[in-house]
């Protein structure tokens, strides 16, 4: 029945129909927590999409709480073939502090994501210069330069390994020194 739950939420989902997709959801989450032998990865997955329900609505606050309980389940079952499922959730934890302006904690999960992109025996560059640019712009709002500065090069780095007329070159080029300004003004006003 979880499954038959679950893709009824799925279709209310897409239908913006939000209030009736958390509710089939949360039936599938229901079926599985009280089986006598639940599947995890279906938990995570359920509570994973109710967080996107509440993310889609911009309810951010309401959205961390499912998407860290799908990660704290995704950590314990952690596996090479879930790992993209757990940066997943990572990024959209951080996108949800990010967005409510707790940008400690959002860092707190660009880090977390950063730590298992890094594991990946080959990572890819784009992904990796996306999370950097992001920490480079949390590291700028909290006003801790020297980290953003650092983020931003690896950022910048990143891309140039795809191209050296990449697309977003210009902008990651542009935090970089953006943040170098910034360094410079608050150690010629000390």
């Amino acid at each position: 029945m979880s499954s038959t739950y679950n893709n009824t939420g799925s279709m209310f989902y897409q239908n913006d129909i939000y209030e009736e997709a958390i509710k089939f959801h949360q039936m599938a989450l229901d079926c599985q927590v009280n089986a006598s032998n639940p599947s995890m990865n279906a938990m995570s997955t359920y509570f994973s999409n109710i967080g996107a329900v509440y993310f889609d609505q911009k309810n951010y606050d309401k959205a961390v709480k499912p998407f860290q309980q799908a990660a704290k389940i995704l950590e314990q079952i952690s596996t090479t073939d879930n790992r993209k499922s757990l940066i997943s959730i990572y990024q959209k934890i951080a996108s949800c502090f990010w967005r409510s302006n707790r940008v400690h904690e959002a860092l707190e999960f660009y880090n977390k994501f950063l730590d298992q992109q890094l594991k990946f025996s080959d990572p890819l560059p784009y992904p990796l210069s996306v999370t950097y640019y992001n920490m480079s712009t949390a590291y700028e709002r909290l006003g801790d330069f020297n980290q953003a500065i650092d983020c931003a090069q690896k950022s910048v780095d990143y891309l140039k390994m795809i191209s050296d007329d990449h697309p977003e070159l210009s902008d990651n080029q542009g935090q970089l020194e953006s943040v170098r300004q910034k360094q410079w003004l608050k150690e010629i006003l000390l």
